[in-house]
């Protein structure tokens, strides 16, 4: 596949979070024409500066064919205007959490266009929200709607001082992902239509996607409730008494505010 084949090709990301500046800037490097959307209520701090600097990729990018793509990928758009970033864009990404989508579905809808395809990584369900939507606001809209039990690839936004920079960072790339569209019958043009997202390269040219039975199937193929869940659970009784286990809290109750991070470890905020 050549940059001209990709280039072809315009991504609308919504959210630019970890997951959004990451697949922005990879189909960006690999040769899409990408705009990069959040909404106006995060923008200010999400999308601040980003037309200048562009996302920098870094990483380990591990992966089993050792495909890599990292450096600075300056964007075609970076805005907090929806409908201009989705207008005339072939494939729109939709990389936010899951609390977010029906916020982010409400204001994409009636901004659709026929033939526009929407990938929502990771779906968590969000291709049956999506569609609800559509069905109750836009039924005769012609497009295809799909999501991925997770996204291609383990990210970060790199941090310094606490403090968001303009770096994320990969843990490993996926050979494979489990995707599925919502009708069913979508499903051969939404798994094909990867090959045009820069993104999905890494598991393009490595085993392909994997085509779930249903979009109920690809959610429950999501890790996160397997790995995040139960570590929480399990450290509940730290977590609620963090100081008095690690000490140096002064709280008389020895409670203290804590979140897990990636590797289930307890930190003092």
């Amino acid at each position: 596949m050549t940059k001209q084949h990709l280039a072809d090709y315009t991504i609308a990301v919504l959210g630019a979070g970890a997951v959004g500046r990451s697949v922005a800037a990879d189909c960006k490097l690999a040769g899409n024409q990408v705009r990069l959307f959040d909404l106006p209520e995060f923008a200010g701090e999400s999308l601040k500066d980003l037309d200048k600097t562009g996302i920098e990729i870094q990483g380990f990018e591990l992966g089993k064919y050792n495909f890599k793509r990292n450096g600075i990928a300056k964007f075609d758009l970076v805005s907090d205007d929806l409908a201009e970033v989705v207008a005339g864009a072939q494939i729109i990404l939709v990389a936010v959490p899951s609390v977010g989508h029906q916020t982010f579905f409400e204001r994409l809808v009636p901004l659709l266009e026929d033939g526009q395809i929407i990938h929502i990584i990771p779906d968590n369900f969000g291709s049956l929200r999506l569609r609800k939507v559509l069905r109750e606001t836009r039924p005769d809209v012609d497009v295809i709607v799909g999501g991925w039990s997770s996204a291609p690839y383990g990210t970060r936004i790199v941090k310094e001082a606490g403090i968001d920079t303009k770096r994320v960072f990969l843990r490993y790339r996926a050979v494979s992902l489990r995707g599925a569209s919502l009708p069913s019958t979508d499903q051969e043009a939404f798994l094909k239509s990867t090959e045009h997202i820069g993104c999905f390269d890494s598991v393009t040219f490595g085993d392909g996607p994997v085509g779930g039975k249903t979009v109920l199937d690809v959610g429950f193929s999501n890790v996160n409730p397997t790995l995040h869940c139960p570590g929480t659970i399990l450290g509940a009784a730290v977590m609620e008494n963090y100081g008095r286990v690690f000490g140096g809290n002064d709280k008389s109750d020895g409670r203290a505010d804590v979140f897990l991070d990636f590797n289930h470890q307890a930190i003092l905020l």
